[in-house]
């Protein structure tokens, strides 16, 4: 019977003669559309929760051996603020930093301008323009010979002292006639003499008196000479002076064409015409120099 009662409200058939089981106001009642979102309108509901407070504060104190910094940047009219950033490598701080730690708070002054870096740069750059010189200028370099197969035949320790008293040994035969290691290269030294006013006889001597080394140590070195036009810079940021100039690459290129001569003392041309008259100088023929044009005369003593 297509009749039935549901309480005391009869069904009626509708649409093609079928009919489910249900409320009737829920089948009578036309079905809502979904609302329509607006392309600039964003996927999910934002609700604002106030002001929250980040970071610490009496009331909530980091734990022990912890460090944040609080740093307020200025930008125009607008101050920012970072709270609670910890310190995991190192950062320079400004003026004005405050530093928390635990309970503690620090707040860090600046004792010299922003800018002060910069100026302090410009400074050394102009003192070290003033002391900056270029004459002619002596050179010598020094290096072990067969020092990578000592280095793998001996100990370490017992190699190490032994090139220390040899380089103590060069360093007080040079600075007797006023000159100065400038740079330690593990297995030898560049040595140079003051500009200008250095005489002959006093490179002469320094050549005697490591000749008298070589003879006396069981290590074998040999040495270059070079006599040349460089540019002395005294820098007063790393407490040395730096040679520049092309002939510093010269007497370099020097030393490989020694140890292919198998000679223990060479000269380059212009050395050996300041010193022909305290040595006996022998021709070792002319060769070619990386980075620089022609053939080279070269001569030992």
């Amino acid at each position: 019977d297509p009749q039935k009662t549901l309480g005391a409200q009869p069904l009626r058939l509708q649409g093609r003669g079928k009919r489910r089981m249900g409320c009737a106001h829920q089948h009578d009642r036309p079905v809502p559309a979904a609302p329509q979102r607006r392309s600039d309108q964003p996927p999910f509901a934002v609700h604002p929760l106030g002001l929250q407070n980040f970071g610490q504060s009496p009331q909530r104190p980091a734990p022990a051996g912890q460090l944040r910094v609080q740093r307020t940047v200025s930008s125009g009219q607008h101050r920012r603020c970072r709270f609670g950033q910890r310190m995991r490598m190192p950062a320079q701080l400004k003026d004005n930093d405050r530093i928390q730690i635990s309970t503690t708070s620090l707040v860090f002054r600046a004792s010299e301008p922003e800018n002060a870096e910069g100026e302090e740069a410009m400074m050394t750059i102009a003192a070290a323009q003033q002391t900056a010189k270029s004459g002619m200028c002596w050179l010598l370099v020094a290096d072990i010979c067969h020092f990578t197969k000592m280095s793998q035949s001996m100990p370490q320790d017992e190699l190490a002292q032994m090139v220390g008293k040899w380089v103590l040994a060069c360093k007080q035969g040079i600075e007797k006639t006023q000159g100065h290691i400038n740079k330690y290269l593990g297995d030898g030294y560049l040595a140079y003499w003051p500009m200008d006013i250095t005489k002959p006889e006093a490179i002469a001597a320094t050549i005697n008196s490591l000749r008298a080394l070589q003879a006396a140590t069981p290590m074998q070195f040999r040495i270059v000479l070079h006599y040349g036009q460089v540019r002395l810079d005294g820098s007063l940021q790393q407490g040395e002076d730096n040679l520049i100039g092309p002939q510093v690459n010269f007497v370099f290129r020097m030393e490989k064409v020694c140890g292919a001569l198998q000679q223990f003392c060479l000269l380059s041309e212009a050395a050996a015409t300041e010193l022909q008259p305290f040595f006996e100088i022998t021709p070792q023929g002319e060769h070619a120099l990386g980075g620089f044009q022609g053939a080279h005369k070269m001569f030992s003593c």
